[in-house]
């Protein structure tokens, strides 16, 4: 009984060791870990005044310079404006696996930002949707700014074990 109970203690305390240490690599090389977003796009306008809006579609690098592979959850996109939060990609509980000593792109995530978000309440609705379509189908990046009338900024982070691994700054893209 005495041996069987030492056997239990003593694998216990190898199998506590060993994942205190893999949570530790983990940590050490999620912070090693160099991510970027690339290719932010106004991929389409949805006309519909009540569910549409603009969607955007954005890319994320993730470079991994260590030789652990690790897997990670689709990185959430942010779009704010002037700092505050109006639309996120919608959240996945797909894996990715992050190989070694490499680069992998996680691409097209989209993030719809709805009229009632991107303009307000009590706004010419319709005057301004038309007008954004316009600039859009113009390729007349200046005048949707215009139309849009407020800065928009694109974030993201990325997780590993469902713990934050990245959280990026804010990059203006309107």
């Amino acid at each position: 009984m005495n041996v069987t109970k030492s056997l239990l203690i003593g694998g216990g305390s190898v199998i506590g060791i060993i994942g205190i240490y893999n949570l530790m690599k983990i940590k050490r090389d999620s912070v090693e870990m160099k991510s970027s977003l690339s290719d932010v796009r106004l991929l389409s306008i949805d006309k519909n005044l009540f569910s549409g809006g603009i969607i955007f579609k954005a890319d994320v690098i993730i470079e991994n310079p260590t030789t652990t592979k690790f897997k990670i959850s689709k990185p959430t996109v942010f779009i704010t404006s002037a700092g505050r939060p109006i639309a996120q990609s919608r959240p996945s509980s797909g894996q990715i696996e992050i190989i070694g000593m490499g680069s992998s792109t996680i691409p097209d995530i989209q993030v719809k930002v709805g009229w009632g978000a991107l303009i307000g309440q009590g706004a010419n609705l319709i005057k301004i949707v038309t007008n954004i379509l316009a600039a859009h189908i113009k390729g007349d990046n200046e005048a949707l700014k215009s139309h849009i009338g407020r800065p928009l900024e694109v974030s993201y982070s990325t997780y590993i074990n469902g713990t934050i691994a990245y959280k990026s700054e804010p990059v203006k893209i309107l």
